[in-house]
């Protein structure tokens, strides 16, 4: 097409070289927006990824550290139940020492009254048949009556049948 001379509205000539070449020209910067867009998208998909690493990785360390929380939980219950056991068998060996104290207490005290009063029967007889106040009827009611009474008691204050 003859280039026009009139014509106002572009004045521009196929043979220009100072004017601007869009299909040359635009490439470049194309080239630099495409790369800047797709360098922008790359970081922003990493960013993504990084992100959900992050959440993986929060996620794996708040499993384990209750994992651990609960373990810690059931060795602190184990040990304290360790604890109470302990705490019960010593009040346990305690009331057994009582409670053999006590028994031996209370058979030292028998075997003490036993003792005191095994020539009881005979030196009170004695005493009597010596003291003139023994006569055949009553020796009779002593043996048969107040002896069996008097055993009977002393068995019953000793604990023991006799």
């Amino acid at each position: 097409m003859p280039p026009k001379e009139n014509c106002k509205a572009t004045q521009i000539f196929d043979g220009d070289h100072e004017l601007f070449d869009f299909e040359k020209e635009v490439e470049p910067m194309l080239n630099v927006l495409v790369l800047k867009t797709l360098e922008q998208a790359r970081m922003e998909v990493l960013e993504e990824e990084e992100l959900k690493i992050m959440k993986e990785q929060k996620k794996e360390y708040e499993e384990i550290r209750n994992a651990e929380l609960v373990e810690a939980q059931r060795f602190e219950a184990a040990e304290s139940r360790v604890k109470a056991e302990i705490d019960r068998r010593g009040v346990q060996q305690k009331a057994r020492k009582v409670q053999r104290k006590l028994a031996h207490q209370k058979y030292v005290s028998r075997v003490m009254a036993k003792n005191y009063l095994a020539g009881l029967r005979e030196n009170s007889i004695q005493t009597l048949a010596d003291m003139s106040m023994l006569n055949p009827s009553i020796e009779c009611d002593l043996h048969e009556d107040v002896l069996p009474w008097l055993k009977a008691k002393i068995a019953s204050f000793t604990g023991e049948d006799t």
